[in-house]
């Protein structure tokens, strides 16, 4: 069943969300909650985000992609939950605050 399971997985498309839908504010928000320090958003323009991608990448070709994961979550096209984690993994999703608390050694 297990292998049944994984190969039903890999033919299939997942949009993997956690248990809610958070705007980058509001990320901002419990990272700065969790790690004891500020954390803020500025909210850059495309073409801003896109030269500061470019600046930070090893690879030029990376940031097309970036840009569009950002636009798409920037504009709201992402705000949504699935519970994809639930089928794929077999258990609910982890909210942000429990996921950075777990792994705060990560974020120094």
């Amino acid at each position: 069943m297990g292998v049944r399971c994984f190969l039903d997985h890999r033919v299939g498309a997942f949009d993997l969300t956690g248990p809610e839908s958070l705007d980058y504010h509001e990320v901002a928000a419990v990272l700065s909650a969790e790690l004891d320090h500020r954390v803020t958003y500025d909210r850059p323009g495309f073409l801003s985000f896109c030269f500061r991608r470019l600046r930070r990448e090893h690879s030029p070709s990376t940031v097309p992609v970036m840009a569009g994961i950002y636009t798409t979550a920037r504009l709201g096209f992402a705000a949504r939950v699935t519970d994809d984690i639930r089928g794929v993994l077999g258990r609910e999703p982890r909210d942000l605050s429990s996921f950075v608390r777990d792994h705060r050694s990560a974020w120094s």
